[in-house]
């Protein structure tokens, strides 16, 4: 075993290589993508069909699988398109792929806590904190698609490209949604994901509009107290427009930036304890859950009134329950009718959740 692992980084490279380097063919028509509100990548068209990515100080160069390269340009990736062979570390983006029907190019994934999907449970499962890279090598990728804004070295020890994805940092939902534009671009299914982004941002508005009709804007408060600080997304984040969105009033609307401002515990009770709901309490269950673990929570007026909803995450994964942080990335329009649901039930009266569950209704 311990020489298998350098054997298989040279078979890799043998079969990867460098892309193709004899003078490029018939060229092919490229144009330009334009988002509606993402702003966390860019797409750029330049000649004989390929685009240039960039998502922070991540740089890509997508080319077509058929097309002979001449000259690459400095610190790009190059990755062939449309993607054969994936590994995801990313449940988000997992729901992007399998809208695009392309989950039978996904290889491999990071745990199968991290996902919902059946066909994704059954994949080879290479480690959540550090990938079994000898196993990774066995797949032979063509890219691991994670999250966050810390490159894995090991993968570029190797010559396997990675994509770090950033929708989590978005201000909007409909912002995040529109990163499957380019996984629409891997997998030459531009135009599937330009009609699924149309769609959801049609659906989002009608149910935003309907939301304008609400007599009241109830109070919000979100979160719970973890790692001894009380983390309140802030006022320019995704969550926060949602509530906007859906009329409610979200108490720390004010709160600057999108990251999470950590507040000790007096703090959110002084300013929250008549919120008329409290939702995104994280892996709680059950009011009993929540109490047990700090009394303090049933001071709370939503406690008291059991006005408390909590997301499906993927603490359910084996529930068969659609994930907020999965599919719930991609279905903002479903979300957004929850939570006009919850707060202002009139307004959809037969609405049935998707993403959120009442707690005084919950059965685990």
């Amino acid at each position: 075993m311990r020489y298998l692992f350098p054997l298989l980084v040279l078979l890799l490279f043998a079969c990867q290589g460098e892309a193709p380097t004899s003078s490029q063919k018939e060229p092919q028509t490229a144009f330009s993508i334009e988002l509606r509100q993402a702003q966390g990548f860019n797409i750029k068209a330049i000649e004989n069909g390929q685009y240039l990515v960039e998502i922070d100080e991540q740089r890509f160069c997508l080319y077509p699988r058929t097309l002979k390269i001449s000259k690459k340009l400095e610190n790009y990736q190059y990755l062939p398109y449309p993607l054969k062979r994936v590994v995801c570390k990313s449940s988000p983006a997992w729901a992007m792929i399998e809208l695009l029907d392309e989950h039978k190019s996904v290889v491999g994934i990071s745990d199968a806590r991290d996902f919902r999907s059946h066909y994704a449970k059954g994949l080879p499962k290479l480690g959540r904190e550090q990938l079994n890279y000898e196993a990774l090598l066995l797949l032979s990728p063509e890219l691991v698609v994670g999250y966050g804004a810390k490159a894995d070295p090991k993968l570029a020890d190797l010559n396997i490209p990675e994509l770090r994805l950033k929708e989590y940092a978005e201000a909007s939902p409909l912002a995040q949604m529109e990163w499957i534009r380019l996984f629409g671009l891997l997998f030459e299914k531009d135009e599937l994901a330009k009609d699924f982004v149309d769609e959801r941002f049609a659906a989002y508005e009608e149910l935003k509009q309907l939301a304008q009709k609400a007599q009241t804007r109830p109070s919000v408060l979100l979160g719970s107290q973890f790692g001894g600080g009380w983390y309140l997304a802030g006022g320019k984040s995704f969550m926060a427009q949602y509530l906007a969105d859906a009329q409610a009033n979200y108490l720390w609307k004010d709160l600057p930036g999108k990251e999470g401002v950590p507040l000790d515990f007096e703090a959110v009770l002084a300013k929250g304890q008549k919120a008329d709901y409290w939702l995104n309490v994280g892996s709680y269950r059950s009011y009993q859950e929540l109490s047990a673990s700090n009394p303090r929570y049933a001071l709370f007026q939503a406690f008291q009134q059991k006005k408390i909803y909590n997301y499906y995450g993927n603490v359910y994964c084996g529930t068969g329950r659609r994930s907020f942080f999965e599919s719930g990335t991609i279905y903002p329009d479903e979300v957004l009718g929850d939570l006009i649901h919850i707060f202002q039930p009139e307004l959809l009266p037969n609405w049935h959740l998707h993403y959120y569950y009442d707690w005084a209704d919950a059965a685990f």
